[in-house]
C-alpha cells in the first residue's frame, strides 16, 4: 500500500475543470467521476496518451473497488498483472478518451471551450447531473451487470 500513498492520478488540463465540478456536485470525490471516465473509455475500446497532463487526486483516493476494477482492465488488455503505477497510467488513457467521447456525444449541450482550448461546464450544473444520471443508466440498461 505504500506504493499507492506517493502514487497520483492525472488528467488533461483541458479536461481537469469538468472534473473539478463534477467532483463538487454529482460526485463525492474527483476520483468518482474518474473511474466513470475510464470505465466509458473501456466501453468505448478506446484509450489515447493524455496531452498536457494536471493532477487530479491521489491514488489512495481510490476505493478497493476501483482498483478491482483497473487490475482487471489492466489484465484483461495486457495479459498480466501490472503494478499500481501501470494500473493508474492505462486508467488515466481510458480516462482521457472516455471524457473526450463525453464531451462529445453526450454533454456537447451543456460545454464550452475556452479559447485557450479548455472544457468548461456551462451554468447548469443540475442539468448535467440529470445528463451523467440518465447516461448511466442507459449503459446499465444495455449491458447490465
Amino acid at each position: 500500500m505504500d506504493e499507492i500513498g506517493q502514487l497520483r492520478i492525472y488528467v488533461s488540463e483541458r479536461h481537469f475543470p469538468i472534473y473539478h465540478t463534477m467532483g463538487k456536485t454529482l460526485f463525492a470525490q474527483n476520483s468518482e467521476f474518474f473511474m466513470l471516465c475510464v470505465l466509458t473509455g473501456h466501453r468505448i475500446q478506446l484509450r489515447m496518451e493524455v496531452p498536457k497532463k494536471q493532477e487530479l487526486c491521489r491514488a489512495i483516493t481510490l476505493t478497493e473497488n476501483d482498483w478491482v476494477s483497473l487490475r482487471s482492465l489492466y489484465y484483461g488488455e495486457i495479459g498480466e498483472l501490472g503494478a499500481y503505477k501501470q494500473l493508474t497510467q492505462l486508467a488515466e488513457q481510458y480516462a482521457f478518451a472516455g471524457l473526450t467521447h463525453l464531451i462529445e456525444e453526450e454533454m456537447q449541450d451543456l460545454i464550452y471551450q475556452s479559447d485557450e482550448g479548455i472544457f468548461h461546464l456551462k451554468d447548469n450544473p443540475i442539468e448535467l447531473q440529470l445528463l451523467i444520471t440518465e447516461y448511466v443508466i442507459k449503459q446499465k440498461e444495455e449491458v447490465p451487470f
